[in-house]
């Protein structure tokens, strides 16, 4: 029981780091920049929004890998349905945090934020039209610190759901 205390304390102290990070991040956007806080909450929707995807898939890979090691389901490539089944969408490369987190840094940050909305929309007809893709301004080397405030502990995997 004295487990479940520890892990609990630490997924709160968690929590108040990120809240902590945000709120400086906010800040920063808020100072150091020129955009309103309208002009920036729906990016970091979309942030947010791309690492709940990629935690679900990677989820849904791992639920794969262990059907097929258990025989309850063929050994095969991986399809769209079988994630869908697993409440995940199989996302495109383009859009997984590890291929965000190892850009080179510079101007590409945004056009590759864009770039993964737009493959989830293509590979996912129900979001067409619907992500944020309001990510150029943030490839502005004088508007904001880019990846400190784009690509937060929590795209990096040091922050699990």
């Amino acid at each position: 029981m004295q487990y479940l205390s520890d892990r609990r304390m630490t997924q709160l102290q968690n929590i108040e780091q990120l809240e902590s990070d945000r709120w400086a991040a906010a800040d920063q956007l808020r100072a150091n920049s020129k955009l309103t806080s309208s002009a920036y909450c729906m990016p970091v929707l979309g942030i947010i929004f791309l690492r709940h995807a990629a935690n679900r898939c990677d989820a849904a890979v791992r639920q794969i890998a262990a059907d097929q090691a258990a025989g309850k389901m063929a050994r095969r490539t991986p399809i769209k349905a079988d994630f869908l089944k697993r409440r995940a969408l199989m996302l495109p490369r383009e859009a997984r945090c590890g291929e965000l987190r190892g850009l080179p840094k510079g101007p590409s940050l945004g056009a590759a934020l864009v770039n993964a909305m737009q493959a989830i929309e293509r590979d996912f007809a129900p979001l067409l039209d619907v992500l944020p893709k309001e990510y150029e301004e943030f490839d502005n080397p004088n508007a904001v610190p880019k990846r400190d405030l784009l690509l937060p502990r929590f795209m990096s995997g040091e922050m699990e759901e």
